[in-house]
């Protein structure tokens, strides 16, 4: 069971950085509806790295390639998560979808991109660390983290 859920939640962020990369430059990129670069200079300019944690912080010039960049990233993760059920690689899809909610605006403000990073923090905690996969034995109920995921269904 544990297994599948990271294979389907590896799915889910697939799904959810496949729509940012073919839908950035028309609503955020430079000449898009709500150009991001401007909103994130405002950003940086009220927040520390400490304050907002993201990895536009390391980003000066070519926004909007970094963005596509980091979108194209966190796909290819989630490719690679659906094979190997690392932790690292779930903490990394996790950090690139909450850089791209940071600067989404009004197109990321939903309550299924903040339920995507509640469930996303969860599963790195329900995640293998010190495997690459989920072994069939260690597929058990008793995982801590479950409780977490459970409550988030509650909620």
């Amino acid at each position: 069971m544990r297994r599948i859920y990271l294979i389907c939640f590896a799915q889910i962020y697939t799904c959810a950085f496949l729509s940012i990369l073919l839908q950035y430059r028309g609503l955020l990129g430079e000449n898009g509806l709500l150009p991001a670069e401007e909103f994130w200079k405002q950003i940086k300019k009220n927040y520390e790295p400490k304050q907002l944690p993201s990895l536009l912080w390391f980003c000066d010039q070519y926004f909007d390639l970094t963005v596509e960049g980091i979108a194209l990233s966190g796909l290819l993760v989630s490719m690679l998560a659906q094979m190997y059920q690392h932790a690292l690689l779930y903490a990394f899809m996790f950090m690139a979808y909450l850089t791209i909610f940071t600067i989404g605006q009004t197109f990321l403000s939903f309550q299924w991109d903040i339920l995507l990073l509640e469930a996303g923090a969860a599963t790195i905690l329900y995640a293998p660390f010190l495997t690459l996969k989920v072994a069939p034995e260690h597929d058990d109920e008793g995982h801590p983290a479950l409780w977490i995921l459970r409550s988030i269904v509650v909620k």
